[in-house]
């Protein structure tokens, strides 16, 4: 198997959708000889931030001097960001001949009953089995939906990390804020620490009983300014991802690191959240006019982008926003279109994606300008020639639509 093969054999894959549950994926991962119990683990799941949460605390990790596998969920511009070591992307044949493995093990369980494996369960072994051959110490793995039923669920971390919760997905984790940290809090294990940046009162209260329920010990990341106070010190928060919402993401996986390791240094930590960087989130590409993409795709990252063009200098706002069916339009929209003279409408070619054109009478009926541009680069050229140089251009709403934006724009 070669890598175009193996990005085949899980695109197939995709047809037989989201199935979550926990037992097919351990079986398989048995006949893999349970790659997940060769290497620590550090367990990050949320609605928002958990992306940047991983890459801080695998920073910090790399810089503490620990061989570091990091698995991302999605990737944005090469399917190499999923899984990575030290900060390298897998090579591409070491991912087929693992994907070839995988899929020998899954094609065992499938005869013996437990059915299909899906696409994220096959990539999720496929990391696992990476990092374990790699001899990797530790490995921060991002969830992929949710927690309790997540293929990534069937690792017992050194720390359980659970970041800003709100409503996404609620087809498939609940309707309430509520219901949706239930999901996320079942990534807590016995006895195993709990760090969450969460601030909403109603998920916090969930966190805490679940924590409570499994004898583990709570640990709310709140900085105050830039600043992480801890039994052990005080930690300088100065992430390199840019956003003032970083700032709380900083102080997650400073805590992380500080509940895995017992003997690390502060300054370390410091130095990993200063190197850490993520694509498609508050990446600027261009300047003059600025070209910002964001994988923002619901109301709370709306929002913490919201809060960090209030701290930004432009002139004028143009939003080129394509989202997935999956999630709310209108809901995202209203957070940021208002802020913008004019949003072009988008669709990526992702099968789920939703049509241009709903997003354009969404705009529109905000109050919002808005004309209708599918073409992602077409669309992004028609804002760069529309805005002046003082502009802001956000693309936005989704990762996917963020991923199909040229490198090549140029300064």
């Amino acid at each position: 198997m070669n890598f175009n093969e193996a990005i085949s054999y899980l695109d197939n894959l995709k047809l037989f959708g989201i199935k979550l549950g926990l037992d097919r994926t351990r079986a398989v991962a048995a006949k893999l000889g349970s790659p997940q119990e060769k290497f620590r683990s550090v367990h990050v799941a949320g609605t928002n931030g958990k992306g940047s949460v991983s890459a801080m605390t695998a920073a910090i990790l790399r810089k503490a001097g620990y061989k570091t596998g990091l698995y991302l969920s999605p990737y944005v511009f090469s399917f190499g960001e999923r899984m990575q070591m030290n900060g390298e992307m897998i090579p591409e044949q070491t991912f087929a001949d693992i994907t070839e493995r995988v899929k020998a093990a899954a094609e065992e369980a499938e005869a013996e009953g437990l059915g299909c494996i899906t696409e994220f369960e096959a990539k999720t072994l496929s990391a696992f089995t990476y990092y374990a051959d790699s001899g990797a110490d530790f490995a921060v793995i991002e969830v992929g939906m949710g927690g309790r039923l997540d293929a990534t669920n069937i690792i017992t971390p050194a720390v359980s990390v659970i970041t800003h919760i709100s409503l996404d997905h609620t087809e498939y984790l609940g309707g309430t804020v509520a219901e949706i940290a239930g999901e996320k809090a079942g990534i807590i294990k016995p006895g195993v620490p709990v760090v969450t940046s969460s601030a909403n009162p109603e998920a916090l209260s969930v966190i805490r009983a679940k924590a409570a329920e499994s004898g583990s010990a709570f640990i709310h990341a709140v900085p105050e300014g830039k600043t992480l106070r801890t039994p052990r010190g005080d930690v300088k928060l100065e992430p390199a991802l840019p956003g003032a919402f970083q700032i709380e993401n900083a102080a997650a996986a400073a805590a992380a690191a500080l509940a895995a390791l017992q003997d690390i240094d502060i300054e370390i930590i410091e130095e990993g959240i200063r190197d850490a960087g993520l694509p498609g989130r508050m990446q600027y590409i261009h300047h003059n006019p600025a070209v910002v993409l964001d994988g923002a795709h619901n109301p709370g990252a709306a929002a913490a982008v919201r809060n960090t063009l209030k701290e930004t200098e432009y002139d004028k706002l143009i939003l080129v926003c394509g989202m997935l069916k999956t999630h709310s339009a209108e809901d995202f929209l209203s957070v940021l279109a208002p802020m913008a003279e004019k949003v072009i409408a988008v669709q990526s070619g992702n099968p789920k994606a939703r049509p241009a054109g709903e997003i354009k009478k969404i705009a529109e009926s905000l109050g919002v300008p808005a004309e209708e541009i599918p073409d992602v680069n077409d669309a992004l050229s028609a804002a760069t020639k529309q805005a002046e140089k003082k502009d802001l251009i956000l693309v936005t709403g989704s990762f996917y639509t963020v991923a199909e934006v040229k490198p090549d724009i140029g300064d």
